[in-house]
């Protein structure tokens, strides 16, 4: 029984430890670089534009992007629906961003109370591959006014 628990003590950890290792702020560097802000109108507003550049440094193709604002202060999950974009048309699998290239991204998302300049927020960045994989890791957002 020992042996069997030990067994799988030692599948286990290696698979956590590598999931937390894609959750880190600013991207995992060897696959996806990414530069982020929010401009917010005042110090204190309802309302923010956040801006975000994602490089794909992989060895294969990025067919989709996907944000979730986990931060307390947004109102929306999905942050208003924040899009990718290369050449004036989202990221798809029809529309990829290839190896080497940048795809831009604005938006404005709402908050649930107020958002303040100077304050960091955070969003989670999930990017699906063309191969099928997924890389899921957070951002920091900072804010300006």
């Amino acid at each position: 029984m020992v042996m069997i628990t030990v067994a799988a003590a030692l599948m286990i950890v290696p698979y956590v430890l590598g999931l937390f290792g894609t959750l880190t702020a600013g991207g995992p560097s060897n696959l996806i670089t990414t530069t982020e802000q929010m401009n917010i109108p005042g110090t204190y507003n309802n309302y923010g534009i956040i801006s975000i550049t994602l490089t794909d440094r992989a060895s294969s193709a990025i067919q989709g992007v996907s944000f979730d604002c986990v931060s307390a202060a947004f109102a929306s999950a999905n942050c208003n629906g924040l899009v990718m974009t290369i050449g004036g048309s989202i990221v798809t699998v029809h529309n990829p961003l290839l190896v080497g290239q940048t795809a831009t991204g604005s938006g404005f998302v709402q908050a649930s109370t107020t958002f303040a300049a100077g304050t960091t927020y955070t969003i989670v960045v999930t990017v699906t591959f063309i191969t099928g994989s997924t890389t899921v890791f957070a951002v920091n957002v900072p804010s300006y006014s």
